[in-house]
């Protein structure tokens, strides 16, 4: 019996609307990748591969298609995944310290 993929992506499609016009920018996107393969998503600026991260990460919703992490649907941000974001990521509202208890308190551990 074979395993199923750790990420399975099928038929993806995402747009994105602006006013009047619609953009896909990701349409039936295929990829399986296995446990500890390693993968790298190389294109042109805009072509929408923080797109894709960002719908594995669970932090952007798609039209069509199917996403499964170890054959369950993503179905939001899970712990499952981490994210390096590409720009400054924390609210800006807390000191350093704080994001880090909001962070922890999120998932049910106290700031100690």
């Amino acid at each position: 019996m074979q395993a199923h993929p750790k990420l399975k992506i099928s038929h993806l499609q995402k747009s994105f609307t602006n006013g009047r016009s619609t953009i896909k920018v990701l349409d039936d996107i295929n990829l399986e990748v296995g446990d500890n393969e390693f993968v790298s998503l190389v294109g042109a600026s805009g072509c929408g591969k923080s797109t894709l991260l960002s719908i594995i990460a669970g932090l952007q919703d798609y039209e069509q298609g199917e996403m499964l992490i170890d054959g369950s649907s993503i179905n939001g941000p899970g712990r499952d995944r981490g994210v390096v974001f590409q720009s400054y990521t924390l609210l800006p509202w807390l000191t350093a310290l704080q994001n880090v208890e909001f962070a922890l308190r999120e998932t049910g551990h106290d700031a100690k």
